[in-house]
């Protein structure tokens, strides 16, 4: 990867990136500062990087940048598990967090890529090495989960 590469790199990715960034975090100015740190370590690995892998790449570098963020804030519950839904908020986001709980770090990358990135499930399965039959079942089974939340008065019971 050459400089040029980083430039359309940079434009390609900066919003997914902040995206991603701003759902781990919960906080639009520390996901800028994430996503910022995201590019300028990409920056200082340009020679290193293969093109190919970028856009892994980009993705694990944020995952490691924001939970770094998120031990500094003391925002990280340590058992074990670093997963999203064991981040504890005190700001307006505390309204969305049984939404969160109910969905796994993992959970939540893939709707990330699926919705807000806009990839295609197919895509989604190519990039994570798994069949796009078993991605759909998982859609569906996160599908089902949503929706027996949100029957049984999931999230209307905010103070």
């Amino acid at each position: 990867m050459n400089e040029k590469d980083f430039d359309s790199t940079a434009r390609r990715y900066y919003q997914p990136i902040y995206n991603y960034c701003c759902v781990r975090v919960r906080d639009g100015d520390a996901a800028y500062d994430c996503t910022q740190e995201v590019f300028l370590a990409m920056y200082r690995q340009i020679g290193s990087l293969d093109k190919e892998w970028v856009r892994a790449w980009l993705y694990r570098c944020a995952k490691n940048v924001t939970l770094d963020y998120l031990r500094r804030q003391r925002r990280f519950v340590p058992d074990g598990e670093e997963r999203l839904g064991s981040v504890q908020t005190e700001d307006a986001y505390d309204t969305d967090r049984p939404f969160v709980e109910l969905f796994g770090e993992e959970e939540l990358e893939l709707l990330n890529e699926r919705y807000s990135e806009g990839y295609s499930i197919a895509e989604v399965a190519e990039k994570r090495g798994v069949s796009a039959n078993s991605l759909y079942k998982r859609f569906s089974r996160m599908k089902e989960k949503l929706t027996r939340f949100l029957k049984e008065g999931g999230g209307n019971d905010a103070e």
